[in-house]
């Protein structure tokens, strides 16, 4: 089930939470950068000993500090290349492979890719979602993704596609 919910992704309950990274590991918006500062530097300092990562990785630690059992950082650039929409599905799809082998019930997911460095908020989003849809009608962990979205326009181009991609599936 993919649910679509306005809050405070740090203050969700969930097992998972995927963190959006870059290259070097570290965050690549404020919200990211805050949540590793609220994991603290155990949960840190077990991504730092990964080394840097290719884009379209995804890498688990545990949740430290947050209410969450597990972070699942997913790389979206790195030095060699840049934040794009293959390179971002392809860490979406990582993130679900990983919170699929740590058998995640409830994974919480900021929208990816979404920022100055994307351009278009609107690119990502159908896509986003067919993939997360695909993936769970294939395999039984998460049980749940909860798409955790800023009010307003966030919030709308998220519902929107949602109930295109419902209609059409009515439609089948």
């Amino acid at each position: 089930m993919i649910r679509i919910v306005v809050a405070d992704l740090a203050e969700l309950e969930a097992e998972a939470l995927v963190r959006p990274v870059g290259a070097d590991l570290e965050g690549v918006t404020p919200w990211s950068r805050e949540v590793g500062v609220q994991a603290g530097e155990g949960a840190l300092a077990v991504l730092r000993a990964m080394g840097e990562l290719p884009a379209g990785a995804a890498v688990v630690t545990p949740g430290g500090d947050l209410p969450v059992d597990f972070l699942i950082h997913a790389v979206l650039a790195s030095a060699d290349e840049p934040t794009t929409r293959t390179g971002v599905l392809r860490a979406l799809r990582n993130s679900l492979r990983r919170a699929s082998e740590w058998e995640v019930g409830r994974l919480v997911l900021p929208p990816l890719g979404s920022g100055a460095a994307m351009g278009d908020a609107e690119a990502l989003v159908t896509p986003t979602l067919e993939q997360i849809e695909e993936y769970l009608t294939h395999h039984p962990w998460p049980t749940e993704v909860v798409i955790v979205v800023r009010p307003g326009y966030e919030e709308m181009i998220y519902r929107d596609a949602r109930g295109r991609l419902s209609d059409r599936e009515g439609e089948v």
